[in-house]
């Protein structure tokens, strides 16, 4: 059995992971609430290296088709009908609004291009490159606007670090926790 923090992704980009799941086997997932955690409690959850994401289906595209989550070079590692399961390293969030100019890009490819040269250029010049770099991108009403690049990571990346995060945090997360 682990214990792990979950993060939502929809429109708006991804949510603070204020819900932890319970798997103790591959089809079995219980979820709880944090309710009311410290902030070193807070602060443990939010510095899990490897996300775990849920991504409803209804969330890759609005029912006008004008808000789009389209994920790039990234596959869920697990696949339900209501819902994907995505598991990676969160690199950088590039916001064109936020870099001084207004641009809005008309394809993801764009955006994912802009949002991987200005971290190796400007973020992280002295760190090695990722081999694998993949990303999530969001359109608004005028074109792509944010891009989530990540690091995707592996089924046992993901286990080694729940069991570590179990083991670690388990006991002090029991008294903020409610079922959902």
């Amino acid at each position: 059995m682990i214990v792990y923090p979950m993060h939502y992704l929809n429109h708006e980009g991804l949510s603070p992971p204020l819900v932890l799941v319970m798997i103790s086997d591959a089809r079995v997932f219980r979820a709880f609430r944090l309710w009311n955690p410290p902030e070193d409690v807070l602060n443990e959850v939010e510095g899990v290296r490897i996300k775990l994401v849920e991504v409803p289906v209804s969330e890759y595209s609005s029912r006008t088709g004008l808000h789009l989550v389209k994920p790039l070079h990234v596959k869920p590692f697990l696949v339900r009908s209501c819902c994907d399961y995505y598991i990676f390293e969160p690199l950088f969030m590039f916001i064109s609004r936020a870099h001084g100019k207004r641009k809005y890009y008309d394809t993801a490819d764009e955006i994912f291009s802009d949002a991987v040269e200005h971290y190796l250029y400007s973020v992280a010049p002295d760190k090695p490159a990722p081999r694998r770099v993949g990303a999530f991108c969001w359109r608004v009403r005028r074109g792509y606007d944010m891009c989530l690049l990540l690091r995707p990571a592996t089924v046992e990346e993901f286990l080694e670090e729940a069991q570590r995060f179990t083991a670690a945090h388990f006991l002090e997360l029991v008294p903020y926790l409610k079922e959902v």
